[in-house]
């Protein structure tokens, strides 16, 4: 799943960035030759770059002017056009840095990451072609550095489990998920798989080094629903709470989204901390559904 959300992002860098043809290979053997001339004529003239300066940029020109451009205000469709596809990247690069190495996706991109974005910029209007195989090399680096990241995360995140099992006030079950009990509610108990209850929640992910060391990742107040929905250590635990029952459940990922990245904060074997309490366990209505239906068609 990575893999294809990847692909499907540099996908759309590639096609919004960049105006790539099909070559036929006598194109290419042409293309060759000129890359060669090209390159010895590089060795001889300075080559474009972007200094960034403030807001703005400076472009120092192959012939050695230099080009000062500052952010305007879009003008006419074309110009809304450029800044929609650029929000949209920078949208895209932010994710890909998420998932990839956890940062905040709202975390700014640092200033040699602006820079190599203006470049491509630079070489792309200057008609350089993104070659096939540096994009696959990226795919490549983006893919192991992802392994190495997981691979890092899903350790603290055991390690951290494990710590809790000695902690006062932590019961775990037999199928490995770990829960402490807030405030014990006084209401009905009973929910089950089919349940219908109403909770408020926070789900949060665990992150070494972060506050509390988690970072939520959804919550919600007063919301309703269908225990079976739920991922399985959720079930499980709500199961074992009534009414106005407050837990806070300790999901490891084989209870929760297992290897699947289910948003930029939930990423593959996430360790989750999930604090929920029951509001109310609503009546099953199924049976005087099913009368009212069965009246119906009698008449």
């Amino acid at each position: 799943m990575f893999i294809r959300k990847m692909a499907a992002l540099m996908l759309l860098i590639v096609l919004t960035c960049f105006s790539c043809a099909k070559k036929t290979g006598a194109e290419a053997s042409a293309e060759g030759g000129e890359a060669a001339s090209e390159s010895s004529e590089s060795t001889s003239r300075p080559t474009d770059y972007v200094q960034i300066s403030g807001n703005s940029f400076k472009v120092m020109k192959a012939d050695g002017k230099t080009v000062e451009i500052a952010p305007c205000a879009p003008a006419s469709t074309s110009d809304d056009v450029a800044y929609a596809l650029a929000m949209q990247i920078i949208s895209n690069i932010k994710n890909i840095y998420s998932e990839v190495y956890g940062r905040d996706a709202k975390a700014n991109l640092s200033d040699s990451e602006i820079g190599s974005f203006l470049q491509g910029l630079l070489d792309a209007e200057n008609g350089k072609e993104l070659d096939y195989g540096f994009m696959m090399d990226i795919g490549n680096r983006l893919q192991a550095d992802a392994e190495a990241q997981r691979a890092k995360n899903r350790e603290a995140g055991e390690n951290y489990f494990k710590s809790l099992e000695t902690r006062e006030g932590i019961i775990k079950t037999d199928s490995g998920l770990m829960y402490e009990v807030i405030s014990e509610g006084t209401g009905d108990g009973g929910i089950t798989s089919d349940s219908k209850v109403n909770v408020d929640y926070v789900m949060s992910v665990y992150q070494d080094g972060a506050p509390d060391n988690k970072v939520e990742a959804d919550s919600n107040q007063d919301i309703d629903f269908i225990v079976s929905n739920l991922i399985p250590g959720a079930i499980e635990g709500l199961k074992l709470m009534k009414e106005g029952s407050e837990y806070i459940f300790y999901i490891n990922p084989e209870l929760g989204y297992g290897p699947v990245a289910v948003s930029p904060v939930i990423g593959p074997d996430s360790y989750l901390i999930f604090k929920v309490k029951v509001n109310k366990i609503h009546a099953d209505e199924k049976p005087e559904e099913s009368e009212a239906s069965s009246s119906a068609q009698t008449e």
